[in-house]
Order: structure tokens, then C-alpha cells, then sequence
């Protein structure tokens, strides 16, 4: 007695294998998006901090602004009253909580290009004094820390555009000429991945939309 076998025919087959085909499709391409996805996520994560982290520094040392008195700055700038802005950065003079009485902190920060990066800088001299009757601020070489950059390094700051500008601005010293001011700082950052560094940030057929991040925060010393 011969006892027959039941199996798949060749159709059913070739329709099983494409279901499955159409299935694994489907998966693959739900897990390239989500892939995608969190990878465009965690590269907006990291540029948003990093813009944030350049607000937070020049917002917290701004809360310690020197503002009692007329000063003269011995490296070069005008009289100021805390601060004052140069061509590319400003000027700060600091007194914290923690130091003596007689003892300042000088912080210039910059945006300017490092390692054919723009980014923003700061050369700070914690061992400053002020002498003479015109309080002029002087700084001792030794405690100069050097220029940092701070910025991380996979990332660059947008220049010389308008709507993507790059910069620490408030009140202007006309002609470089000595005065006295307090006054306000406008902070305005776009930080984009370093292999961008050389393209505008408004030129959207050569950097894509979402490239770009974009921060700006307005500041006022604690004595207005």
C-alpha cells in the first residue's frame, strides 16, 4: 500500500517566500528609519549642548562683572565699566565671591578661527589687581591661564552671515575712543558640525536643513 504525502506546491511556496520577503522588508526599513531617526536626534542633542554650553560660560561670568568703578585696562582697551566690546569678542572684568579683595579675574573672550575652525576663545588672567587713582587694571603675566578654545572640536561656529551670525555684541566704543559703560550683551551662536565648517549656513543647496543650530540670549548686569 502506498501512502501519500501531503506537501506545498511550488505556488504556495513562491507566495510564502514573497510575504515573508514583503515582511522583512518592512521590518528592515521600520529599523533604518528609527536608526536615522535617533541618530538625527542624538547629533541635534549634541549641538544644542554645545551652543549651550558657550551661552552658560559667558552668561555666568557676566553675573560677576566689576561695576563699581571706572577702569583703565593696561593690555591696550579703552576706560570701561566692566566690560567693552573689541572687533571680533569682548572684554570682562570679573570679581568673584571667592577671591580676595584686592584680586580680579580679566576674561577676553573672541570668535575667531582655530584649526581652520570658527569658534569662540577665551584668554583669562586670574591674578589682576587695580592701582593708581584711575584704577587701571593691572595683570600679572604669570597668571595668565592662556587662550582655551570652547567649543568641542566636532563642531564649528557660522560666520559672516546674516540670518547665522556668530557673535558677542552690545554697545559700541566709537573710534576705539576711551569711555564708560555698562549697558547690555546680546550673545548669538550657530553651531554646526565641523565637516560644514567652510559652507554658510544660509546657503541650503550646499548645508541641509536642520544642519544648523541656532541660540541667542540677551544679558544685563546685575546693577540695571
Amino acid at each position: 500500500m502506498v501512502i501519500k504525502k501531503s506537501g506545498y506546491t511550488l505556488l504556495e511556496m513562491l507566495v510564502a517566500v514573497t510575504i515573508f520577503s514583503g515582511l522583512l522588508i518592512i521590518v528592515l526599513g521600520s529599523v533604518a528609519s528609527s536608526s536615522s531617526s535617533a541618530a538625527r536626534t542624538s547629533v541635534l542633542r549634541e549641538k544644542t549642548e554645545a551652543a549651550r554650553s558657550l551661552i552658560d560660560q559667558v552668561s555666568n561670568d557676566f553675573r560677576y562683572i566689576y561695576t563699581d568703578t571706572s577702569t583703565g585696562d593696561t593690555n591696550g582697551g579703552p576706560t570701561f565699566t566692566g566690560y567693552y566690546f573689541t572687533t571680533n569678542g569682548m572684554v570682562m572684568l570679573l570679581k568673584f565671591p571667592s577671591t580676595s579683595s584686592t584680586e580680579f579675574v580679566r576674561k577676553e573672550y573672541s570668535v575667531k578661527t582655530i584649526d581652520n575652525r570658527l569658534t569662540l576663545a577665551v584668554d583669562e588672567n586670574r591674578s589682576c589687581e587695580l592701582r593708581g587713582n584711575n584704577n587701571n587694571v593691572h595683570c600679572d603675566p604669570n597668571g595668565r591661564a592662556g587662550e582655551r578654545d570652547l567649543l568641542s572640536g566636532q563642531f564649528a561656529l557660522n560666520g559672516g552671515a546674516t540670518d547665522f551670525l556668530s557673535d558677542l555684541s552690545g554697545l559700541t566704543i566709537p573710534d576705539g575712543a576711551a569711555t564708560e559703560q555698562n549697558g547690555w550683551l546680546k550673545i548669538n551662536f550657530t553651531v554646526k558640525p565641523i565637516d560644514y565648517a567652510p559652507l554658510n549656513c544660509e546657503n541650503s543647496t550646499q548645508v541641509p536643513e536642520g544642519t544648523c543650530y541656532e541660540i541667542a540670549t540677551t544679558l544685563v548686569p546685575n546693577n540695571q
